[in-house]
């Protein structure tokens, strides 16, 4: 309580005391008066006294109420201050924990913004980093590029050279055979030059094999042909063979080992690799083989065949260990590579060394390459294919199209 609400309680109770005392004077008057005569002379002289004693006890009770009440507003002050003093006090302690919060979020602010600071420079540094290392491989590519460039056509010169002399060779072999015939050379002339002819086959192998490994892999290799072939023919051919179902018109060639036929079968892979039969056709149905080439099909076809280079192999490569047995696969002629003959039957003596002596004049083996290890209901039903000769001998009417050769 404040002072003047102390002063407001003490003019009350002086208020209150005056009244008081005036009732008891208007009290004591009236008795005086019913009082006899004789008395009033003594009541006369003793009323100031006792006005004067009931004022002072008045004066005394006021007093005491007063200070009473000046004490209890005294002690609501004091109550009312301490308990501003303590919401100050705690209001002052809520404001020092906000401050040593944001003093501490200002820290952590501080911080943030150092490790993110750091963590840009860290990127940057990468950036640039990133930027040399993507500099070096494109300097590292280009002299990879050079690299190759440079191999490419190196590889080329000695390939062309390598054909050079093998065609040379080629034509002294043929030529000192046909002499060696009307005995006008020597044996040991023809020798010498069939040791040539195997030193420089021998190379041709040794970097075949290192190319289909290269490009290829190990192997086994595999090649399939997609071959165009009606339904309805399927059926009735399935059905004249007492087959029971067909699943495909594929048919599968497991390619002879590298150690083998290394050469061939690196020709033969790489004219798949870039899709050389892809159209090409089964043009023969002769009594012992099948035969198909780019040479029945259209012009495009050939053209892309003989700009390729893969048209023909370096030489007539043949191993006795992978001979013309029933259902392998080869190319026929000599430097062949542009034929791909199926034997219906085992045509080791027709195809092997000595087997084209007579058509042309040597007597190496035609190349066998591969058999066939699915789709043998396909090789059938070409076997089956009608023939005349009025597109040549034993061609068939309606040629069969290799829509697609692919390595499987």
């Amino acid at each position: 309580m404040s002072h003047s609400s102390g002063s407001f309680v003490f003019g009350v109770i002086t208020n209150e005391s005056e009244r008081m005392i005036d009732a008891n004077i208007v009290s004591r008057k009236s008795a005086f008066d019913s009082s006899t005569s004789g008395t009033s002379a003594f009541q006369s002289r003793r009323l100031p006294g006792e006005r004067r004693r009931q004022i002072f006890v008045a004066f005394i009770t006021v007093t005491l109420l007063g200070l009473v009440g000046v004490t209890v507003a005294s002690s609501r002050s004091r109550s009312d201050a301490k308990s501003r003093m303590e919401h100050l006090a705690n209001k002052i302690v809520m404001l020092k924990r906000e401050a040593r919060r944001s003093q501490a979020l200002e820290s952590d602010e501080r911080r943030l913004e150092g490790e993110l600071n750091e963590e840009r420079e860290e990127i940057q540094r990468l950036h640039v980093m990133e930027n040399d290392e993507r500099t070096r491989i494109t300097s590292l590519q280009e002299e990879v590029d050079h690299i190759k460039r440079e191999e490419e056509e190196k590889e080329k010169e000695s390939e062309m050279l390598l054909d050079m002399v093998f065609e040379q060779l080629k034509s002294k072999r043929n030529a000192e055979a046909n002499l060696l015939r009307e005995g006008a050379a020597s044996e040991k002339a023809v020798g010498l030059l069939e040791g040539h002819y195997k030193d420089l086959a021998e190379k041709v192998q040794e970097r075949s094999k290192e190319h289909v490994l290269e490009r290829f892999g190990p192997g086994p290799h595999r090649v399939m042909l997609n071959i165009e072939i009606p339904e309805d023919e399927i059926s009735l051919s399935n059905a004249a063979h007492d087959k029971t179902s067909h699943s495909s018109s594929n048919i599968i060639i497991e390619l002879a080992p590298l150690e083998l036929m290394p050469h061939t079968v690196q020709v033969f892979l790489d004219q798949v690799k870039s899709g050389l039969w892809d159209g090409c056709s089964f043009y023969r149905n002769a009594g012992h083989v099948l035969q198909a080439s780019h040479e029945e099909g259209p012009a495009n076809v050939t053209k892309r065949f003989v700009d390729s280079g893969l048209q023909n192999t370096k030489f007539q490569e043949y191993s006795a260990d992978f001979p013309h047995v029933q259902h392998t696969v080869g190319f026929g002629g000599m430097n062949a590579g542009s034929v791909l003959i199926i034997n219906k039957v085992d045509n080791t003596r027709a195809h092997g060394p000595g087997g084209q002596k007579g058509n042309f004049g040597v007597d190496d083996g035609e190349p066998c390459f591969g058999k066939i290890v699915e789709g043998f209901d396909i090789v059938e039903w070409l076997s089956q294919t009608p023939t005349s000769n009025e597109k040549g001998p034993d061609h068939m009417d309606n040629y069969v199209k290799i829509l697609s050769a692919s390595i499987v």
